[in-house]
């Protein structure tokens, strides 16, 4: 694919950053910065384009907490017109990518997510009696900033939009590696930086049965021989062109008729059941919220957001009785 030029003024575009705008503050609809930016609108937009412009831009100090989900995660998030300018430069590049991105690839695009990622890996499961399943090594921090800017730089020519490029990657990282987690960007970005071990698996070492969800990724094969002599070639290229290593305790062969644990879920050729460690921590998450809720210090329609959304994960698994107990107001996790 040839690179791809003239991105710039597209990206700075008022009707861009409007855009962009809008589609940051469907999230944060409640937030103090997003009201406060909403309040001088029109100002705040034309300084942050005077400042794309000028190039002067440079994104504002993170605020970062804690998750304990199961493992510690550390949070960071963006002011919020660094926001804006995180979805103004998804929306430029995320067409370019989305052409040379493999179609077994499922985090933060669109029309793909975990339901498609467990049916895709069920289909395979069927096709494969065995499966070798993967992780990156500590993803996030471990993503080096050079070696990034560069995979972008194959697809794009534009100098200015680099200069973005490289001011977003640089930010929020330690020594020249990591991208902060729960940004648009970092997201976007980690997909970008793990496209060509994508390619690898399918087109060098003949994989085409595979996928991936961020980083954590699934092999089938005919044969267990097959899984066993590519491994030490995945760890080079990783080691080697991407300075990443695999997750060994979370790296394993098994056959698929023993099921694949995968994205919080139970995957069998004939079902999809959902794993009871995720059952448990999610009911502590809702009762949780529960007691926030009964005692006034979470709205209504947040806490009916949480419940939809467990629910909808639910109805994506086979958990019919499941459900049922939910519905009747049984403690399930009991």
């Amino acid at each position: 694919m040839r690179r791809v030029g003239g991105l710039f003024d597209r990206f700075s575009s008022w009707t861009n950053l409007w855009r962009a705008y809008r589609m940051a503050r469907q999230g944060t609809r409640r937030s103090r910065s997003g009201a406060a930016f909403f309040f001088h609108l029109d100002q705040e937009l034309l300084q942050l384009q005077d400042e794309l412009l000028t190039g002067s831009y440079r994104p504002g100090p993170l605020r970062q907490f804690t998750l304990h989900d199961p493992k510690e995660r550390v949070i960071s998030v963006a002011l919020f017109r660094d926001r804006v300018v995180h979805h103004a430069l998804v929306s430029v590049l995320e067409p370019i990518f989305e052409r040379v991105f493999i179609h077994d690839s499922y985090a933060t695009r669109k029309g793909k997510g975990t339901h498609k990622a467990l049916l895709r890996a069920q289909d395979f499961l069927r096709q494969a009696r065995w499966f070798l399943k993967s992780d990156i090594k500590s993803y996030f921090p471990s993503i080096d900033h050079q070696t990034l800017v560069e995979l972008v730089a194959r697809k794009v020519k534009d100098r200015r939009l680099m200069e973005v490029v490289e001011h977003v990657v640089g930010w929020g990282g330690r020594l020249d590696k990591g991208l902060p987690i729960g940004n648009l960007t970092s997201q976007f970005l980690a997909n970008v930086y793990l496209d060509p071990f994508d390619h690898f698996v399918k087109r060098s070492a003949h994989h085409g049965r595979y996928l991936r969800y961020m980083d954590d990724f699934v092999l089938f094969a005919p044969e267990k021989s097959r899984l066993k002599d590519d491994l030490p070639r995945l760890r080079d290229f990783l080691a080697d062109k991407l300075k990443l290593a695999i997750k060994e305790e979370a790296t394993y062969i098994n056959q698929a008729a023993n099921g694949l644990s995968f994205l919080g879920a139970r995957v069998f050729t004939h079902a999809l059941r959902v794993k009871p460690e995720c059952l448990r921590r999610s009911l502590a998450r809702i009762r949780d919220k529960e007691r926030l809720w009964r005692i006034g210090l979470l709205p209504e329609p947040r806490f009916l957001d949480t419940m939809n959304g467990h629910w909808q994960h639910l109805q994506n698994l086979d958990s019919l009785a499941l459900r049922r107990l939910f519905l009747n107001g049984v403690d399930a996790g009991r």
